[in-house]
Formats: C-alpha cells, structure tokens, sequence
C-alpha cells in the first residue's frame, strides 16, 4: 500500500565543535610558553586535520579562522569557515626550577 513516509533523525550535539549556521566553532588549549612564542598547532576540523600558525604573544581568547573550513552549502559553491578560540593554559603547580624562571622573568 503506497502513502507517506515519515523519517524523525536526531543529532546528538558534538563535543568537539559547535555550528553556528554554516559555520563550525571550535577551542584548542595551548600552554603558556607556545603563546609567548609562537608555534603551530593541529586543529581537528570537520574536513580532517588542519595546521594553525599560532603568532608569538598570542592571547588567551584570541580567534583564528580557516577560511572554508565548515559546513558545506548545500547546493552552493561555498562554506562556512571553522573558527579556533585559543585557551592559554596556565599551569597550577610549578616545580622549582619552573618557579625560579617565573620569577627571573617577573625580575
């Protein structure tokens, strides 16, 4: 017998990114010392890995965007991009020598 089909689908939500329209947010942890000078990091996006150049004095809360890199526009010729919070992780328990170089650099 022939009538409508109703398919119901639910999307749990992702713990890696979060979709804001077409396009894809995402954070990436980053220790102190990468953030004064600098480095690249992988950066998992929905298109595979991805290298960021993180510039030297980089703060905590700063966004990089790779362009392109989120949702695909059904029907369209372009994508939403995929943009990276940089969180600075500043490390809870320093061991001794850890500390004397904080305090030369406070000096």
């Amino acid at each position: 017998e022939s009538g409508d089909l109703y398919i119901v689908l639910n999307v749990e939500p992702s713990k890696k990114f979060v979709r804001a329209g077409m396009d894809i947010h995402s954070q990436a942890d980053i220790p102190v010392v990468q953030a004064v000078l600098g480095g690249e990091i992988d950066i998992e996006t929905i298109h595979g890995k991805e290298k960021i150049k993180i510039p030297p004095g980089t703060e905590d809360g700063a966004v990089f965007k790779l362009s392109g890199k989120g949702v695909v526009r059904i029907g369209g010729s372009t994508n939403g991009n995929h943009l990276v919070k940089i969180s600075v992780k500043i490390p809870q328990k320093l061991n001794k020598k850890e500390r004397e170089l904080y305090e030369g650099l406070a000096n």
